[in-house]
Parts: structure tokens; C-alpha cells; sequence
């Protein structure tokens, strides 16, 4: 009865307009339209990772799931600090990187959350209204106090200005194919989650959550409705919310409860040298992240997380599971 209720709510809340997959074309132009800092390797549009506006960084391919060819990764700008890349195959990688999916998100309900979690979503969804914008109105007046607040806290990405963040706030919604789902409180932004989708994978690129609702389930509800909204949808098949990241456990068991679970993709991965001799003494898993290499790093932080917190829900997949 419990998961009946809750999907009547959130189904309701979300409405049914219709999520677009867009194909890498499509995503490029997006990207581009969005002001991404864009380069190119083996026929394939890359993005720098954060906001960088200039090509030093880090890049992964525009759909970052994508498997390819070893001949098609590579260096997509000279200034480009790193980059990683899923190969097709798995004998040509380098390493591994754990990233955290919701597989089968058609079938996504309440048995896939944890008892406890279950109970917040109902939690959430009696507290707040979940709402599927389609006007930037709402961030463009609270947005960015909710959102500078709540980076602050987190140490999220974000805008550098208030400026900056409603520029691109209004081109998020003239540019059209991003989900964004809010979370109200009377006229109060309680928190929002933003997704997009290339060729039937949805990404999660943006979660805030008001300081001023902490500890009120508002992050289980925007998950819940997010998630639930994205599997309606006849484009979408799974959802990538990241990189797992066992050194932030609050963020990895809260995932791992909602139902996600990890799965291992082969990379090819390459760092400027000075830059990865640093990382690797000074900020270990940020090395990981960007190239998987450290297995040791990696296998202690996870010893440690699994001491604490019970086993990982891992899943393994083949690299061609991965293509759409």
C-alpha cells in the first residue's frame, strides 16, 4: 500500500511532459549552446569536467558512458590537464573506474529502496511538492541563495557568480532537453535536480539541496521523483548519477539505499605527469577518479568503507551491455 501511495504522488507531481534522448549530434550542439568548453578526438565531441571555460582540465567524451575504440581516445586539446575515456574493449584498458548507475529504471519502485529510505521518501513527499520546471522562474528568484549556500556546504561545482548562474539557467531552459525537478515548500525552493539524456542514458549533472531543510528528506524525495519521472519515459534505460566515491560515505550509502548499485567500466585514462605525481601524494582518490590507476588506493578505501558499512552492492558489466 506504502508503494502504491508514493507513486501516485510523485507520478502526479512531475506531470507527463516528454523527456528527449538526444543522440552525440544532438548533445554536442547542446553542450555548445550551453557554453561547454568542447574539443575533439577520433571523430567525438569532449567536455572539460566542471565549469572551465578554457581547456585546462579534465575531459571525458560528451556521453561519458559510451564505449569506444582505443584508436578513438586520445588528447582533445593540447592544454588538456587529463582525460579518461570507456573502451570497447576491456583487454585494451588501463584500469577500471566504479561508476554508480540506477540499471532498469522502467522498473524503478519502493522495493529497490531500503526500509529506512522508504520510509523518507513518504517522509518527503507529504512534506514537499515535487514539480517538474518548466520555467526557470523559481531558480532564476532562489536559486542561486539555495545554490550558493548549499556549494558551500558540499563543495559542489557551481557558477562563480550570481551572474553567471542565471546566464546559464537561461540557457538550460532555452536549449530544452535537460530535466530539471524541483522541490517546494509553500514558495519556498527546498532543492532541485537536474538530468539530461544522450542516446538512452540519463545523466545527473546537478543536485542542491536547501541548508534550511537539512535533515528533512528532501534529497530522497527529488531522487525518488526523478527517478520514477525518467523511467516513464520510453528513451531512458538507466541513469548515471557519477563516480563512486567510497571516501564520501554519507553520499555513497544514500545512493546505495535509494538503489543504485556500482558497476566497473574499462578506461583508457592519461594525466600531464607533473599533475599526476602530485595527485597521487597528495590527494589519492582524486587520482583515482581521474584514471582508476591506484588500484591500492582505491581497495583500501574500500576495505575501509565495507568494515564500517557491510558489503557494496556491485554489479558487473560487459562493456557491450553499455552501448544503446
Amino acid at each position: 500500500m506504502a508503494n502504491k501511495k508514493m507513486m501516485a504522488i510523485s507520478d502526479a507531481d512531475l506531470g507527463t511532459t516528454p523527456i528527449i534522448s538526444m543522440n552525440e549530434e544532438q548533445a554536442t550542439r547542446w553542450f555548445r549552446d550551453l557554453g561547454y568548453s568542447l574539443g575533439d578526438f577520433g571523430g567525438h565531441a569532449w567536455k572539460v569536467s566542471g565549469l572551465s571555460k578554457s581547456g585546462r582540465g579534465f575531459w571525458m567524451p560528451i556521453n561519458e558512458v559510451q564505449p569506444l575504440p582505443p584508436r578513438e581516445i586520445g588528447r582533445p586539446k593540447l592544454d588538456a590537464l587529463a582525460y579518461w575515456a570507456v573502451v570497447d574493449n576491456p583487454d585494451e584498458a588501463q584500469s577500471m573506474i566504479p561508476f554508480i548507475f540506477f540499471d532498469h529504471v522502467k522498473n524503478y519502485d519502493a522495493s529497490r529502496l531500503s526500509e529506512e529510505h522508504r520510509r523518507n521518501v513518504r517522509l518527503a513527499l507529504n512534506r514537499f511538492e515535487y514539480v517538474q520546471l518548466e520555467s526557470p522562474d523559481l531558480l532564476l528568484n532562489q536559486g542561486w541563495d539555495v545554490s550558493s549556500r548549499a556549494a558551500a556546504q558540499s563543495g559542489a561545482s557551481l557558477e562563480p557568480d550570481r551572474e553567471r548562474f542565471e546566464a546559464n539557467l537561461r540557457k538550460r531552459f532555452t536549449a530544452d532537453p535537460q530535466l530539471i525537478v524541483a522541490a517546494r515548500s509553500g514558495g519556498n525552493l527546498a532543492g532541485y535536480m537536474c538530468a539530461h539524456v544522450i542516446d538512452g542514458t540519463a545523466h545527473v549533472t546537478r543536485i542542491m539541496l536547501n541548508p534550511e531543510f537539512r535533515k528533512q528528506q528532501v534529497g530522497s524525495g527529488l531522487y525518488w521523483a526523478t527517478l520514477r519521472h525518467l523511467g516513464k519515459s520510453l528513451n531512458v534505460h538507466r541513469v548515471n548519477v557519477g563516480l563512486s566515491y567510497p571516501d564520501v560515505f554519507g553520499v555513497e550509502l544514500f545512493k546505495y539505499a535509494m538503489g543504485a548499485t556500482i558497476v566497473d567500466l574499462p578506461v583508457r585514462s592519461w594525466a600531464l605527469p607533473p599533475l599526476a605525481w602530485r595527485l597521487r601524494r597528495t590527494n589519492p582518490w582524486a587520482y583515482v577518479r581521474i584514471g582508476g590507476h591506484d588500484q591500492r588506493v582505491r581497495a583500501a578505501a574500500e576495505v575501509e568503507f565495507e568494515s564500517k558499512f557491510g558489503p557494496m552492492p556491485r554489479s558487473r558489466m560487459s562493456t557491450s551491455a553499455t552501448r544503446t
